[in-house]
């Protein structure tokens, strides 16, 4: 039997009041219509604009392990959950079919991050759906779903093709089928709520901890809920179960970052937790003077909102789901020698904060009150959608934490693609340009370093040695690497990226005084210079800065070669 309480356009009766209550549900669904388009057109915007960046192309990587032998959960082929590269291979392969046109051209990459700008769309009406049963109020719904449509961070995750855009609607449709089985302990709904779950658990790690935070929710409640303990104990039991394997995967990964020596971003501090709220609000751009009113703003609305509930169980809800993760996470990697703490990984909690916010909006008197409130988050956010769509970034890392900039890979790869001759090789001096380079360009690539000593100093950053040298991240003695080549493509990249400049110095030092340089091109982010053998070689003769050889060139060694390269 159904307990929950029927929200306030259900709640008139009387015969005369229904023309009213169908009008107002009619034009709620008209104001949610054009909130979708809104958050259609801020997605679809753009969405090309950039290349596919190194976590993007790393993806479509991965999905190269997917088949029926198992390869994905081999350590050296992954250390991700599976999901994301099965989507990667069904996706891909569907773009691929549609369009056969080169890789290098931007409709491709439409093609491509069209799968998570199409989820992001989905998941408006969703919210919209939750926030409506957990605050029985329409309003409150719908100015959530405003909010999240209008959200730099949110419309960020939705232009990248990796699994955050599906982590999302499946996660709001998880505590969905929970509120509901605890309302009213239908089987359908503590089995939704098991599957989203299960299949989150193999979207991404983190998900282990929205499971912990429903665990203590449902502690913090158990109370109202006593009637349901016994399901909720059996749903838990099965849910291990299925999730056996992820949780296997996990630990080994933590397993292989708990060796590494140098910490990837600064350890959580008080102030971590307060910019990933402001973060979803506001993204990552710079401009201060409009994200900290945004943060103000938002953190008032949603105080107001949670102390306006009409039930202390939707008020622990909203405050359980969305900050158990981000404080336990916090917490324990401030501790730890290595953080992985990242904005991102709350992106579910983004979602839920929303739910809070609108209702608080929702009880301001009168609709000029909340127009006005809504018109000033347009205000301040305008000048953050600006940011977003020019990749100006925060210059502080604790308050980015994993975002780089989407550099001009393709239009450099269709460079490389004309100018490349057989015979030659693409040099990359760090990790950040592989999987790109993987993925938009045909030819022998390798990684460089300066001695064998790059490649222990890049395993005490990383880890996985395995996985590196499988996916030919490992950097290799420039000297050996460029081996029977008589023409190299420098890459270097440039900007917000990964590049550690005092290591690739001597790379470039050596080329230029080894070697002889005979062109130089600059994309956006990156730096290509093309350097020939010098005239040493008797079987070489160089003209105008091109060589000629004096005899038929052979193929290099297929040794030299990058592992992804080899047998072609």
């Amino acid at each position: 039997m159904e307990t929950h309480t029927i929200g306030p356009m259900e709640a008139f009766t009387h015969a005369d009041d229904i023309p009213a209550i169908a009008a107002e549900r009619r034009r709620i669904l008209w104001l949610l219509l054009v909130v979708i388009v809104l958050g259609a057109t801020l997605r679809l915007y753009g969405l090309a604009a950039h290349s596919l960046w190194y976590d993007e192309c790393a993806s479509l990587y991965r999905a190269r392990f997917v088949d029926s032998r198992g390869s994905l959960f081999v350590a050296e082929n992954s250390d991700e959950p599976p999901m994301m590269a099965v989507l990667a291979r069904t996706w891909n392969g569907l773009v691929r079919t549609v369009n056969h046109g080169p890789v290098t051209d931007e409709c491709n990459d439409f093609l491509i991050r069209l799968l998570p700008c199409l989820l992001g769309i989905a998941t408006i009406p969703i919210l919209f759906a939750l926030a409506r049963w957990v605050l029985e109020d329409d309003v409150g719904a719908l100015v959530a779903a405003f909010l999240y449509a209008l959200s730099p961070f949110h419309i960020l995750y939705a232009q990248e093709f990796r699994i955050y855009a599906f982590y999302v609607p499946l996660g709001l449709v998880a505590v969905w089928c929970m509120v509901r089985a605890l309302d009213g302990g239908a089987l359908r709904h503590w089995a939704g709520m098991v599957a989203c779950l299960a299949v989150l658990m193999y979207s991404h790690f983190i998900a282990c901890f929205l499971i912990f935070a429903m665990n203590v929710y449902f502690v913090v409640t158990l109370w109202p809920h006593r009637r349901r303990l016994v399901p909720w104990f059996f749903a838990n039991l099965l849910l291990m179960v299925l999730i056996a394997p992820a949780l296997f995967l996990m630990f080994r990964m933590q397993h292989e970052v708990s060796g590494i020596e140098y910490p990837w971003y600064p350890n959580p501090t008080w102030k971590t937790p307060l910019i990933t709220f402001k973060t979803f609000f506001a993204g990552y751009g710079p401009t201060t003077w409009a994200y900290r009113p945004l943060f103000l703003l938002a953190a008032g609305f949603m105080v107001v909102g949670l102390l306006s509930l009409r039930r202390w169980i939707t008020t622990a809800l909203l405050m359980v789901l969305p900050f158990v993760p981000m404080a336990f996470l916090a917490a324990w990697w401030g501790r730890s020698h290595f953080s992985f703490y990242e904005h991102r990984i709350f992106i579910l909690s983004g979602a839920l904060c929303l739910i809070a916010v609108g209702q608080g909006v929702a009880v301001l008197p009168g609709r000029k009150a909340r127009a006005a409130a809504l018109g000033l988050f347009v205000l301040f956010t305008a000048p953050l959608l600006r940011d977003h769509y020019t990749q100006r970034f925060h210059p502080l890392v604790t308050h980015r934490l994993g975002v780089w900039e989407k550099v001009d890979f393709r239009s450099a790869a269709a460079y490389l693609q004309e100018e490349i001759r057989s015979g030659d090789l693409v040099g990359e001096t760090s990790h950040f340009t592989v999987y790109p380079l993987h993925h938009y360009l045909d030819a022998p690539q390798v990684r460089l370093g300066a001695t064998r000593d790059d490649a222990v100093e890049f395993l005490k950053g990383f880890g996985h040695e395995g996985l590196l040298r499988n996916h030919g991240l490992m950097p290799v003695p420039m000297r050996e690497a460029t081996d029977g080549y008589h023409r190299v493509w420098l890459i270097r990249s440039e900007g917000l990226t990964f590049e550690d400049r005092e290591k690739t110095r001597p790379i470039r030092a050596w080329f230029d005084t080894e070697w002889r340089r005979v062109k130089e091109k600059r994309f956006d982010g990156l730096v290509i210079t093309l350097y020939a053998r010098r005239a040493t070689d008797s079987r070489i003769a160089l003209r105008d800065g091109i060589f000629t050889p004096g005899t038929a060139m052979t193929s290099p060694d297929p040794a030299h070669r990058p592992r992804g390269e080899r047998g072609r």
